[in-house]
């Protein structure tokens, strides 16, 4: 989500530190719409996630061996 709020400055007027700022409101706007983006300024706050799951089930365990 937040490559969407970039992906329309031309390259010849980008600015990083802009961006950043702006990074605030989209952050703000995502998170009320129930969507968590990494923050790299605070990642104990919004870490990476860790990939998608399925909620209320156990991992099963997988065997590989031919």
């Amino acid at each position: 989500m937040p490559r969407h709020a970039s992906v329309r400055t031309q390259p010849e007027v980008k600015d990083y530190e802009d961006c950043m700022r702006r990074m605030d409101s989209v952050s703000a706007l995502s998170e009320r719409q129930g969507i968590r983006c990494f923050d790299p300024r605070d990642p104990a706050r919004r870490p990476e996630p860790a990939g998608p799951g399925i909620v209320g089930r156990r991992p099963q365990k997988m065997d590989f061996r031919d």
